[in-house]
């Protein structure tokens, strides 16, 4: 039992070393962005507006991300920031 309690703990300080570090990242588009609060914000946007669906909407962002060079992303993903 007091090496689970261990290991929870362990886990919680990689967590919050992980947080540090996205939050160490800023924005190259804003300096006042860190990558921590831009993960928040994609992830509160996908469940305010897909809530059914947020977890499909996270895997669909995913995997045309990670394929772009083979799938035409821009057809799916607005990819640039020009209005």
């Amino acid at each position: 039992m007091a090496t689970d309690a261990i290991e929870i703990n362990r886990k919680f300080r990689e967590f919050e070393s992980l947080r540090d570090q996205l939050e160490f990242t800023l924005s190259v588009h804003d300096k006042n962005v860190n990558l921590f609060a831009h993960i928040q914000e994609v992830l509160r946007h996908i469940v305010l507006h897909y809530p059914s669906e947020a977890l499909n909407k996270l895997e669909e962002i995913s995997y045309l991300l990670k394929h772009q060079n083979i799938i035409a992303i821009h057809e799916f993903l607005r990819i640039n920031s020009t209005f």
